[in-house]
């Protein structure tokens, strides 16, 4: 798996890529890679070296299920081609999706972006599924939005992974995440659960 720090001098050809924070790479996460990986396509995770909400919401508590390494370690577990690590600064969180998605086009010529349902992209979240779809007929891709992994009926997310830890079900949180729990996220790291 190759890691991309910058894509400055990156030009890569016709990828299938996803995009998100990809902590913990749970069930939901591997649920989008299996269908980035049925394009028959390079695939590649574009996420981010330090967590969006550090920068967008600095007060708020943003305990990560795992470090950084232990994810990317589970990215190269999943057979991920690449993984381009962006830093989440001001400037990227001012990028509209239109400038954020013809950034990654120009540097990794995607032509699939699979994403999970009630994803946004771009300042102000204004990237939404039917914006995103539009501007793929502009850009020259084709856009999944796939529905949430569910377990119990529960919607699998980083955050539900959270609040069940917080709570002591390691049992499910341990389903969710298909690995048992070995990070740093306890009820001793957070007072309250973190989105």
């Amino acid at each position: 798996m190759k890691i991309f720090k910058s894509l400055d001098t990156v030009f890569l050809k016709d990828t299938a890529i996803t995009i998100g924070n990809f902590d913990g790479v749970h069930l939901g996460h591997i649920q989008l890679i299996d269908a980035l990986k049925r394009t028959g396509k390079t695939t590649g995770v574009v996420t981010f070296s330090n967590h969006p909400m550090h920068i967008l919401t600095p007060k708020a508590d943003h305990t990560p299920l795992y470090s950084l390494e232990q994810n990317l370690q589970f990215l190269k577990e999943v057979d991920v081609d690449f993984v381009v690590l962006l830093t989440f600064t001001k400037q990227l969180a001012n990028q509209s999706y239109t400038e954020f998605l013809s950034f990654l086009k120009k540097h990794l010529d995607f032509s699939d972006l699979i994403l999970g349902k009630g994803s946004t992209i771009g300042k102000n979240k204004k990237g939404t599924q039917e914006k995103i779809e539009a501007f793929g007929h502009t850009l020259d891709f084709k856009c999944q939005f796939l529905e949430k992994k569910k377990i119990n009926n529960i919607p699998i997310s980083t955050s539900k992974i959270k609040q069940l830890l917080l709570k002591n079900d390691t049992v499910l949180a341990e389903k969710m995440l298909s690995r048992k729990y070995t990070g740093c996220y306890s009820s001793s790291s957070s007072s309250s659960s973190s989105g």
